[in-house]
């Protein structure tokens, strides 16, 4: 029950609260937990949401046109 509880149902909740899809919640956590040991795990998703969110302010919206109707979506 843990498992599927942790790897499953956790992710979809963070993917509402967050702008984190729950595929990129899940590969950081084996990537980080394999590549990194098992203390990095506790580090791995405010470490993918944090380059996520570097990506976008940084890469997709000077991409964006000013005038274009496309907006981000920002969650605080």
């Amino acid at each position: 029950m843990h498992f599927i509880e942790g790897n499953f149902i956790t992710p979809v909740i963070q993917s509402e609260a967050t702008s984190l899809p729950p595929v990129v919640s899940l590969l950081s956590v084996i990537a980080c937990g394999l590549l990194l040991g098992p203390s990095a795990v506790f580090l791995a998703v405010p470490l993918a949401l944090s380059v996520v969110t570097a990506i976008e302010v940084l890469y997709v919206e000077p991409r964006i046109a000013p005038d274009s109707k496309i907006e981000l979506d920002h969650r605080a």
